[in-house]
């Protein structure tokens, strides 16, 4: 039989901003039964203050981090409060480091158990606010998408041959800025512009390679809008496609269409696929 942790260690930095909606880059969580903490130092305590869910407290560690007998005494107290002698902990996230300063600083008796993924396993449902953030995400994406797809055809269609280049790198640029131009917090990850060949290798690093009429573009692409991220990948033709191009679009498209006809609330991804 699996136990229950009397309270857990949150050191997963998303699973933080998700519980607490703090987004500093220092900080812990300790949640037990009834109370709520948020151990961050001197820098992001305003913020913290500012922005966590009500019912959370704040400690700051800046001082007692820097002492370890009073780093010692205060976490032990709290987990007396509490009378938690088993202890969750996100051994996916926590590094040996880690790990071992807070063995060292907790009661001997104290158990240590893994509870990785079950924060996540809560992220998985989304709430409306949830969904409408992963939404203006995707809109963003799509916004910037055809300015980029416009971007492209304007430049295959000069025909002055003194030109300055288009690479890869210039595109995964631009991405980013208009991005930043409607609205987004920052992208989902790097965006991948592969040109002709490259666009054969699964996530190529884009580089300076010139677009050159007749190349084949692939796009890959996403923004992050409050936490929430979208991720699409788009295919440019910058020449009529072949018929087995064609065929291979349609066959593509026809399974998404199959797959998302099939989709419905209690089914698996790997169902779905």
């Amino acid at each position: 039989m699996e136990k229950t942790p009397d309270a857990s260690l949150i050191t997963n930095r998303t699973n933080i901003a998700y519980l607490s909606n703090f987004t500093g880059s220092s900080g812990f969580m300790l949640l037990a039964k009834n109370k709520s903490y948020l151990f961050t130092d001197s820098r992001y305590i305003e913020r913290a203050a500012s922005s966590i869910k009500k019912g959370i407290q704040i400690i700051n560690t800046t001082k007692v981090w820097k002492n370890p007998k009073e780093l010692k005494k205060n976490w032990q107290k709290i987990l007396k409060k509490h009378n938690v002698k088993i202890l969750g902990i996100e051994e996916g996230n926590l590094t040996i480091t880690q790990f071992k300063k807070f063995k060292k600083i907790s009661p001997k008796k104290i158990k240590f158990i893994n509870i990785s993924g079950k924060i996540e396993e809560k992220r998985e449902i989304k709430s409306a606010k949830e969904i409408k953030f992963i939404e203006k995400s995707q809109r963003i994406n799509e916004k910037v998408f055809i300015k980029i797809e416009r971007l492209i055809k304007q430049f295959t269609s000069q025909k002055n041959s003194k030109k300055q280049p288009l690479t890869e790198r210039n595109i995964a640029w631009k991405i980013k800025e208009l991005g930043n131009k409607f609205g987004t917090d920052d992208v989902s990850f790097d965006p991948i512009v592969a040109f002709g060949k490259h666009t054969a290798i699964p996530h190529h690093n884009s580089d300076n390679t010139p677009l050159k009429k007749g190349d084949i573009i692939l796009i890959d692409m996403g923004m992050e809008y409050k936490g929430y991220c979208s991720d699409m990948t788009r295919m440019i033709f910058t020449k009529p496609p072949t018929e087995k191009q064609k065929e291979i679009y349609d066959l593509v498209l026809k399974a998404q269409k199959a797959g998302i006809k099939k989709i419905r609330a209690g089914i698996t991804g790997k169902q779905a696929d």
